[in-house]
């Protein structure tokens, strides 16, 4: 987290300091998966472009939302926003998704906007995977994913800079 707040430029370019996000998420916080959805330049549907701790079969590796319905991932897009999809609040959170990608996305996940230079960009998601044995969230996982995620907004807002002044 450090070199994403000091030093983004050491990254060399977006790829490789989102990779190293995603790695900080798993690796770091000890989370089991994580991955970001992009969206399209025409900024009409995000996908999920990178990830850290998914097999390649794996359904969110392939995950495309449509921006054209309001939702909380077009909402995500819009505004910087940062949300825990729990049991008890899954159903509201998720209106308007599809049934069929509901079921793609674990059952408890923790979602950021990713930003550059206050624009959102992406999404971020982190999860403890799918299996129902698998532990709860915990608030100081949310809590410790969020800065991570701050972190990350502004490592791609200094590496954006140095980028342009190349």
């Amino acid at each position: 987290m450090q070199q994403l707040n000091e030093a983004p430029e050491k990254f060399g370019d977006w790829h490789h300091l989102m990779r190293s996000v995603l790695q900080g998420v798993t690796q770091g916080l000890g989370l089991t998966h994580a991955y970001i959805m992009v969206k399209n330049k025409s900024a009409s549907a995000a996908k999920v472009y990178y990830q850290q701790g998914l097999a390649e079969t794996d359904p969110l590796c392939h995950l495309a939302i449509n921006l054209d319905k309001v939702t909380v991932f077009k909402h995500m897009l819009e505004k910087p926003a940062s949300l825990m999809i729990t049991d008890q609040n899954r159903g509201k959170m998720l209106r308007g998704i599809a049934v069929a990608q509901q079921n793609v996305l674990p059952q408890e996940f923790m979602m950021m906007s990713l930003s550059s230079n206050g624009r959102p960009i992406g999404i971020i998601f982190a999860d403890m995977g799918k299996d129902p044995n698998s532990p709860k969230m915990r608030t100081a996982e949310y809590t410790a994913f969020q800065s991570l995620c701050l972190a990350a907004s502004k490592g791609l807002s200094k590496l954006a800079s140095v980028i342009q002044k190349k």
